[in-house]
């Protein structure tokens, strides 16, 4: 055995050397090559060590190209700077082809396989096809190497431009052991296609490797901090990237890897199989902080967004008939699928967030036992808007679909959530499973396992429009179902079979804040504990079934089915030997929970002057348990004594919405347009302004105090038009660039559920009438005797409304002031006072303006028609109804 050195007189560059055939060892010695190799047959090149041997794409590449049968050892080295896109972009700093290679010890660093937007790149670092025998990839290091890199500005032409395998990439006939290297910062593709509908088959992504080789053997490695995609339609397996072939990871730490940052569908936040993988084996692994999409959005009218598998997506498409997939002994903790999922559209939204652990689907075969499955979430924020919208969350910790065979034995489930909060309007919404979620497989068999403090959805607020709309929440630890729905192959698969036997399934929680706002269409939550509905044959025997709830706090207006073991159409049943106790439907009201109140809507004509002016109720609305609602801040013992005195009942405040029409000088005007279909007892207002002979049409001016959605809320219908085509908007210029730009509601004394709700909701409507809108910033003229007066606090630009005509003046004080009590007690804030200080100051502002005077006042929310006077004795004020 012959060996040579480089540099040397002899062997001056490193292809020197590598071209003398006698030279069997090379050795390099410290130093950085700029060159480009060619290796052809079999030899070894042993470097000094990877920080000290470098050699030096300088932007061109692949760096090592590797083929006709040559088997080389490369060992101790740092390739770096490979550009690989005048090779078809295959393999920026490696490239193997009808050959093998062993390689070890070496820096696999800041390599590009593509950086050309007609060039799809597969291998950043590496990329092997036709390898006569598996490569040998060992204790290596790949940083920061992309397989496709173009400027994330850019528009990508659909299916030229993408990339696969940041760190390396097989592809077909290739086969690999890549055992106990580590995968760090790596990048599948920087900008994917997003020009139109994702094609489902591709498979862009996998940050760390890509296969679609023969056997591949994935073992003890470290893949960390590794993006399949930053922004596209399609971005697939943050860390490793399946498209086929028989693939074993085993003994793999898989930490904070994401499947895309920005997109469409983000699979797969560490692991993603699809296509026609043969067998896959999971093993051993350690999956922790992985996150399938950032943010989930589609760039359609018609969204259509689909995520899967917060650490491991599973999707065999078109696999072949006995493909098995074996998922055991891997610890799945804090793993997300969706940090947000956004969808809206009068025609469609489809939202599907599965699993915040492990989401598989379509596999012959799938063996799930002895994993431990922690602290996942499905989708941490989800929104849905529109009468054509469909979506949700499916498994907080683990989903399954259409699979033919599928055992789930003796794992722990725990403090797994679907979602964290939802926002549903007017559009179709499910989460299913918090623990474990099954859907349409045939033959399921779930046993033994430990299912415990799992929960569907954190925070829940649907809002029904007239019959539109539907929510369910079922299954907070088991949920089995085989529901009837479209497929993209074909025909439902009906499912068969369930057997749920021995599980523990304790503590888990359906819903824990439900708030369930109008509309005839229903929201419920059903089975707690476990959920099984439309199997053919079921068998439910030896469970523990306790202590789950459906919902801990609940409007009224929800239905909610029994909380342990709930059952929806099954056919064959054998029932026996479960324990079933301690479960709970629900377990309080919600503290400030609104209910319909049977009271008609209203009008009342009125003069100021030689104005016209018409008080308009929306509706009426009764808060449950309102005290801290209205006044939070009040001291206990001062509160009840508050509360006797003005005959306050403890168990609900009837709050109205009442608007004003101003006539004058020819215009019709609208003060706020109540809170709209948010319950079957409001949105009366368009109905009330023509039977006062008003139609939508003859508004000319809509004025509007503050956007919170209580007065806001009218201004549309239920598809999104404007209910005031022809009027001009009008709002004090601050609160609308507080609601449009980047709103802080951190110093607001609300959950924050609901400050995600009003984000949410303004968010989505205000954009609306931005064609519309005139903003105001002075107390000058609106109209003839109608001006605006600044009282911010409760938000940062709200707006009292003066009416003055011959002498005689009305101040629509909007929520200045919620209930009379806050005239003696202008001190107690309510629960939605923005900045407290000046909610204050603008009360005193307000009474020491009109106390005493014979300016009228319209209070919002006072009883209809919400008319008085503000009167002062001493140093209090008190209201004196007109």
């Amino acid at each position: 055995m012959k060996e040579c050195t480089v540099p040397s007189a002899e062997y001056p560059s490193l292809q020197s050397a590598i071209n003398d055939a006698t030279c069997d060892v090379i050795q390099v010695k410290a130093g950085v090559y700029k060159e480009k190799l060619a290796i052809t047959r079999t030899v070894k090149l042993q470097g000094a060590g990877a920080a000290a041997t470098v050699i030096d794409g300088e932007g061109a590449g692949p760096i090592v190209r590797v083929t006709d049968g040559a088997a080389p050892i490369i060992d101790g080295f740092t390739i770096t700077g490979g550009n690989a896109t005048a090779n078809n972009g295959r393999g920026g700093g490696l490239y193997i082809k009808g050959a093998t290679l062993t390689l070890a010890h070496c820096n696999i660093v800041d390599n590009i396989a593509s950086s050309d937007v007609n060039v799809f790149g597969k291998g950043g670092g590496l990329y092997a096809e036709a390898t006569t025998v598996p490569l040998q990839i060992q204790a290596n290091n790949f940083q920061n190497n992309v397989g496709f890199s173009v400027p994330l500005h850019l528009t990508v032409v659909e299916n030229k431009g993408g990339g696969n395998g940041g760190g390396l990439a097989l592809g077909p006939g290739a086969s690999a052991d890549i055992v106990g290297n580590t995968f760090r910062g790596n990048i599948g593709f920087t900008r994917g296609d997003d020009t139109g509908f994702p094609y489902l088959g591709q498979t862009w992504g996998g940050g760390g490797i890509y296969t679609e080789g023969d056997t591949v053997n994935i073992d003890g490695n470290t893949i960390a901090d590794n993006f399949g995609g930053l922004r596209g339609n399609v971005g697939h397996g943050g860390a490793v990237n399946i498209a086929s072939g028989a693939v074993t990871l085993s003994r793999n730490k898989m930490l904070r890897n994401t499947a895309l940052a920005d997109g469409s569908f983000g699979q797969g936040g560490a692991v993603n199989a699809t296509a026609q993988f043969r067998s896959l084996t999971i093993t051993d692994n350690d999956f922790e902080g992985n996150t399938g999409v950032l943010s989930g959005h589609s760039p359609l009218p018609n969204a259509f967004i689909s995520c899967g598998g917060g650490a491991v997506h599973i999707f065999a498409r078109v696999a072949p008939p006995d493909n098995i997939a074996t998922i055991r002994e891997n610890r799945f903790v804090n793993n997300i699928l969706a940090q947000a999922i956004v969808g809206a559209g009068g025609q469609g939204a489809i939202i599907g967030g599965g699993a915040g652990a492990l989401y598989a689907a379509r596999a012959a075969t799938v063996v799930f036992e002895k994993n431990i499955v922690r602290g996942n979430v499905a989708v941490e924020n989800v929104c849905l808007s529109g009468s054509g919208a469909f979506g949700g969350g499916q498994g907080g910790g683990v989903v399954f679909q259409a699979v033919q065979n599928l055992t789930v034995d003796s794992n722990e489930v725990t403090g797994n959530a679907t979602s964290k909060r939802l926002v549903n309007v007017g559009a179709i919404a499910t989460n299913d499973g918090g623990g474990i979620s099954i859907w349409r497989s045939p033959n399921a068999v779930v046993t033994n396992n430990l299912v415990t403090g799992n929960m569907g959805v954190e925070t829940a607020t649907f809002i029904a429009r007239d019959d539109l709309g539907i929510y369910a929440m079922r299954g907070g630890g088991i949920y089995i179902n085989d529901v009837e729905l479209p497929d993209f192959d074909g025909p439902p698969n009906y499912g068969s079979r369930a057997v749920v036997r021995g599980n523990r399934v304790l503590n888990n929680l359906g819903v824990k804040v439900l708030n369930a706002l109008g509309g005839a269409a229903p929201a419920m939550v059903m089975g707690g504990g476990i959920f099984v509905g439309n199997i053919s044959n079921v068998e439910i025997t030896g469970n523990e079934v306790r202590g789950n709830v459906n919902t801990e706090v609940q409007t009224p207006n929800v239905y909610s089915d029994y909380a342990g073991i709930s059952l929806y159409k099954v056919g064959a049943l054998t029932m026996k030997d479960n324990i079933d106790e301690n479960n709970t439907p629900y377990a309080q009201p919600q503290a400030w929970a609104m209910r319909a109140l049977p009271r008609p809507a209203e009008t009342k004509r009125f003069k100021v002057g030689d104005i016209e002016c018409i008080a308009i109720s929306d509706g009426h609305l009764a808060y449950m348990g309102p005290t801290g609602f209205l006044f939070g801040n009040a001291p206990q013992a001062e509160l009840q004594q508050a509360l006797d005195d003005f005959n306050f009942p403890a168990d609900y405040w009837a709050g109205t919405y009442t608007c004003l029409v101003i006539k004058t000088g020819g215009r019709c005007i609208l003060v706020d347009t109540g809170p709209g279909k948010a319950a079957p007892s409001t949105g009366h207002l368009l109905q009330n302004l023509q039977a006062e002979g008003i139609k939508p049409e003859d508004i000319d001016t809509v004025i509007i105090t503050h956007a919170h959605p209580d007065h806001i809320g009218g201004i549309v219908d239920n598809l999104g038009k404007t209910n005031f085509p022809k009027a001009r908007f009008r709002m004090w210029k601050s609160e609308w660039e507080f609601w449009t730009t980047k709103p802080d509601l951190g110093p607001l004394q609300a959950p924050d559920f609901f400050k995600f709700n009003l984000l949410i909701f303004n968010g989505s409507l205000l954009p609306l009438i931005a064609s519309q809108m005139d903003t105001i910033d002075d107390e000058a003229e609106i109209a003839p005797g109608v001006s605006a007066v600044p009282l911010p606090g409760h938000t940062p630009g709200q707006i009292a409304v003066k009416v003055a005509s011959q002498g005689e003046q009305l101040l629509y004080i909007s929520d200045a002031v919620l209930h009379p009590i806050h005239l003696a007690h202008p001190e107690w804030l309510s629960m939605l006072d923005l900045y407290a200080e000046q909610t204050i100051a603008s009360r005193h502002k307000l009474f020491e303006m009109v106390a005493n005077t014979k300016t009228l006042l319209m209070g919002y929310h006072f009883d209809f028609p919400a008319m008085g006077r503000i009167v002062k004795k001493g140093d209090a004020w008190s209201w004196e109804t007109v």
